[in-house]
């Protein structure tokens, strides 16, 4: 599960840059969806996530719930500093996180090559292209749109994608796990959502 938080950190921060007329403030909410899993309860809890990027300024946050786990994580750009949560069944844990461990635990998979495509697709009225991203894990296919653009991009240095994902998936060993957006908001989050109460958590090494 920590491989697949990661992954998904990685798609929601690894935008590159930003548009003059792109919505740089809001909110973009994905439903999952899988193909390729035999055990139907696997199915069903990997169906049932819901996936939840706000962004504004130098400030991100992802939001990530199932039938059995919960987890928020929110990324300040400017200080290079996170923080994620997480509850799963009755335990209750904390990270504190880095540019450097994102980038560390990306780099167990060797190197990524990143390939793009004049193949296109509409998402919820915006056109994405789409880009191919594989290492020694798998792939992991994005579905880009300039037309949202953060301001500030927390993991540019390692992964720079040329637009923010709409769609991804990640392809391996068989399976196929797709986010897809199913909403996107134009509304500022408000500042205190980008602080995370850790009070009853354990913090806990993000590794």
């Amino acid at each position: 599960m920590k491989k697949i938080l990661s992954l998904l950190l990685l798609a929601c921060f690894a935008f590159s840059f930003s548009y003059a007329q792109a919505i740089k403030t809001g909110t973009v909410t994905y439903s999952a969806d899988i193909t390729g899993v035999s055990d139907p309860n696997v199915a069903a809890y990997l169906k049932s996530m819901t996936l939840k990027a706000s962004f504004k300024g130098n400030l991100s946050r992802m939001d990530m719930s199932s039938m059995m786990m919960n987890s928020s994580t929110v990324i300040d750009a400017a200080a290079g500093t996170g923080t994620m949560i997480m509850s799963a069944g009755g335990s209750k844990s904390f990270y504190k996180i880095s540019k450097q461990d994102i980038m560390d635990k990306q780099k167990l998979g060797g190197d990524y090559k990143i390939t793009y495509s004049d193949e296109t697709k509409t998402i919820l009225g915006h056109v994405c292209k789409k880009a191919t991203v594989t290492n020694n894990d798998g792939t992991m296919v994005y579905w880009l749109t300039t037309d949202v653009a953060p301001v500030s991009p927390y993991i540019k240095s390692f992964m720079e994608l040329n637009g923010f994902p709409l769609e991804f998936d990640q392809i391996s060993r068989g399976k196929t796990i797709t986010f897809l957006a199913t909403d996107i908001s134009a509304v500022a989050p408000d500042d205190a959502s980008f602080k995370l109460d850790t009070t009853g958590y354990t913090e806990k090494q993000f590794s």
